[in-house]
């Protein structure tokens, strides 16, 4: 598979915040976002399963650009994973959902979590990903009233469980940082929503890479 980068850290986003975790960033997008913080991911080699078995201390976090574009090797990969690690680990997908339809129900059994961030709402009809208990949904947002507005219905519209959103502050560029989080986090309050911090950036900054 064509992998950008893969390194041992800590989670800084969403539900698993602050775990430890092995971060496989693999190479290419389906879009292409001004405001993207890993616009390398167009970089990468290709490397063979073993090479990467090698790096992974941790559960695994599959994350790009968009990982699903190579969802045929991931799934090669954990079959494999069996021959390569004694105790095979976790597996945990990030994902903007633009290939979520094309992939397949069947990926709910693959993945321990699915954290969906969303670009557009909706994008596809998302109903049949809405009750899957591994499936989480987290809204990048600048607390912008129209953004928060979309979030909102979209919720309502398809009847998510609050525990299962979470939003996650836009700060990019980084003027009115603490306003724009201040904004989200009451938002959360008034919805009964999560939030989600970027604790990576708060301890290292807006590095290009935490390796």
């Amino acid at each position: 598979m064509k992998v950008c980068e893969i390194f041992n850290s800590i989670q800084g986003e969403g539900p698993k915040t602050g775990r430890p975790r092995t971060f496989i960033r693999l190479s290419g997008c389906t879009r292409a976002c001004e405001w993207c913080d890993t616009k390398y991911h167009t970089e990468g080699q290709e490397m063979d399963f073993k090479s990467i078995f090698e790096r992974i201390w941790y559960p695994i976090v599959w994350t790009g650009g968009e990982p699903l574009l190579q969802l045929a090797q991931i799934t090669e990969f954990m079959k494999e994973s069996e021959t390569y690690l004694i105790n095979p680990l976790p597996h945990e997908l990030e994902t903007n959902g633009d290939l979520l339809a094309s992939a397949g129900e069947a990926i709910l059994d693959s993945f321990d979590l699915i954290v969906v961030s969303p670009k557009d709402l909706p994008h596809f009809e998302w109903r049949n990903w809405m009750q899957s208990g591994n499936v989480v949904w987290k809204f990048v947002t600048n607390g912008g009233s129209r953004t928060n507005s979309q979030i909102i219905d979209f919720v309502e519209n398809y009847n998510i469980d609050g525990c299962r959103v979470w939003l996650q502050p836009l700060t990019l560029p980084m003027s009115n940082r603490l306003n724009v989080k201040q904004s989200i986090w009451q938002l959360c309050v008034n919805e009964g929503w999560n939030y989600s911090p970027r604790c990576h950036v708060d301890v290292w900054g807006l590095r290009k890479r935490l390796v």
